[in-house]
């Protein structure tokens, strides 16, 4: 069963990743790595948990290196479409993928692709199960990510 949360939950949307850069603005790829790190280790915890243990630029940006704190690593960042690595890290046990949708919004990816309605994802923003048609499929790169084994 997949766990999603909302960067829009009252709970943390006014939470800072750092320098006045709040989860509900800019926290779509901090939530979708909770939620994908939720499914890796089959837990349930809110983005609170998370989003605190991450490190960030000043401008509100992940620093990949940070992911170990949460007990994931980052495998591949791919810039532009990627048909064959999306779906070799959907494919694959110990993988997931975090795609980029616009140049500027992540959503984590939990199914193949379906003719029109293109992968199925999670999408932080609302916590809802879509496909990327609703973002007219343009997917502009991803992030393969793994759990740290061992």
């Amino acid at each position: 069963m997949i766990t999603t949360y909302s960067q829009q939950n009252s709970q943390w949307v006014n939470e800072k990743l750092i320098n006045g850069y709040t989860v509900g603005r800019w926290g779509c790829l901090a939530v979708s790595l909770a939620n994908a790190r939720n499914w890796f280790y089959n837990k349930n915890d809110n983005p609170m948990w998370t989003v605190p243990k991450l490190n960030y630029t000043s401008d509100g940006r992940i620093l990949w290196n940070s992911l170990k704190n949460v007990g994931l690593k980052l495998v591949e960042r791919v810039y532009g479409r990627n048909e064959a690595k999306i779906n070799e890290a959907l494919a694959h046990p110990n993988k997931c993928v975090i795609l980029q949708v616009n140049n500027n919004h992540w959503v984590w990816a939990i199914g193949r692709k379906l003719p029109i309605l293109g992968y199925r994802i999670a999408d932080p923003w609302d916590g809802r199960i879509k496909y990327t048609n609703f973002y007219r499929d343009n997917i502009t790169g991803c992030a393969v990510i793994s759990r740290i084994v061992g």
